[in-house]
């Protein structure tokens, strides 16, 4: 800690933007303004979700999280969030910008797949169980392919196996290249985001402007800046999300539409945006 604060001292910035909980982020956020900085606290999760798979009563620790950004948020300017949290009630909001990497734009594919895709962390939050319970309501030629690592690889090996879904499902490392992971997307029948509570779901925007079919739940904010382009179903309906699987896997995508949300959704636009909410805190 020492360290990090004497970097701040010396650095004397205009703005703190906190994004690590694990910097003890109270006490840089009381040295950023003793310093007479600005302090922006990013907003990455819902206790709700960083409850999901704790050891004990979800509950306690639901509370103990939320009581936590609460005492963070207090001391921030502004917190940056997709949504304003009600844990920084009475702190300004500054929207939370992603966009998508050049990588991510529609090209021709032949013939798409015929499987279904999720590309992501391998976590209790995150869906995947509903996802495998979904795929049994599915065309059975359909296979779903994970790509991804995480601390429920193991269980959901083993609700694979439950489910009868052994010979369908398959589970391979995340790929980290873009253009790797955008032709993947493509190459698929659909890509499906299945988690409840995700912060934002980069997945369904990256998969929607490399021209996929994508399915998402109603906890994926970032399917509600697709254009329409993904089908949203409510979260933790494994039936629902089946019969948007299926719909979506028979759609021809709208590339051009797809072209458009890319262009739009670059990341030199959405920095030079986030730069605007910055200056404005210290105008």
């Amino acid at each position: 800690m020492a360290p990090l604060l004497r970097t701040l001292t010396t650095l004397a910035p205009d703005v703190v933007v906190l994004h690590d909980v694990n910097w003890w982020p109270v006490t840089v956020a009381d040295h950023a303004r003793r310093l007479g900085a600005k302090v922006v606290a990013v907003h990455h999760g819902s206790a709700e979700s960083g409850a999901i798979g704790k050891p004990g009563p979800r509950a306690a620790w639901r509370a103990g999280l939320s009581a936590a950004q609460q005492r963070l948020y207090r001391r921030a300017d502004a917190v940056m969030a997709f949504a304003a949290p009600r844990e920084a009630a009475g702190t300004p909001h500054i929207p939370m910008r992603y966009g998508v990497d050049a990588a991510f734009r529609p090209r021709y594919v032949p013939s798409r797949g015929n499987h279904v895709l999720y590309a992501g962390r391998l976590a209790p939050e995150k869906g995947v169980d509903v996802l495998l319970d979904a795929m049994c309501h599915v065309d059975p030629g359909r296979e779903l392919r994970l790509l991804g690592r995480g601390p429920s690889e193991r269980a959901l090996r083993g609700r694979a196996r439950r489910l009868g879904l052994t010979g369908r499902v398959t589970f391979g490392p995340f790929i980290a290249d873009p253009a790797a992971l955008a032709r993947a997307y493509t190459h698929a029948a659909c890509v499906v985001v299945p988690g409840r509570h995700e912060t934002f779901g980069l997945v369904a925007l990256e998969a929607a402007a490399s021209g996929a079919a994508v399915v998402a739940t109603s906890g994926v904010p970032a399917a509600r800046h697709t254009d329409g382009l993904a089908r949203i179903v409510p979260g933790g309906d494994a039936r629902a999300l089946a019969d948007a699987i299926g719909a979506a896997a028979d759609a021809v995508p709208d590339l051009l539409a797809a072209a458009r949300l890319g262009a739009r959704r670059s990341w030199r636009a959405a920095f030079e945006a986030e730069a605007r909410e910055l200056r404005s805190l210290v105008a």
